[in-house]
């Protein structure tokens, strides 16, 4: 199953390497790994909880959110925060590994996908 996958991996990018135009959208290379599912974005951060706990508040702040909840321990972390147009943003936080940590975010109702790719970028910058 996964030598499939690997095939069509590797189609997929001949294709993309053959017709560049066939992109929507150009993947930099911090978000890559990066996969939009359910209107959430999922993600992995290189670091502990505590420091991705960290970062995620840094980035808040840069990005004016407005922490309405805020839960953490060694479990888990989550933040509910409105950004400065009303918009609900849900960060969580669930340690994978000693130094890896999944990172979810939804904005908005539905899930903004660019927004809440704008909010990792603004969190993986803050990684030490």
């Amino acid at each position: 199953m996964h030598s499939m996958k690997a095939v069509f991996s590797l189609a997929g990018a001949m294709i993309l390497l053959v017709f560049p135009s066939c992109a929507t959208m150009p993947v930099l290379p911090e978000l890559a790994g990066v996969t939009f599912q359910k209107g959430e974005l999922v993600a992995n951060l290189n670091a502990d909880i505590y420091a991705s706990a960290e970062a995620v508040q840094a980035a808040g702040y840069r990005l004016q959110l407005a922490p309405v909840l805020e839960v953490s321990d060694l479990v888990q972390a989550r933040m509910v925060a409105y950004d400065p147009h009303g918009t609900r943003v849900v960060l969580r936080l669930r340690p994978i590994a000693e130094e890896i940590t999944e990172v979810r975010i939804k904005s908005g109702v539905s899930g903004d996908e660019a927004y809440s790719r704008r909010i990792f970028s603004e969190i993986r910058k803050k990684i030490p």
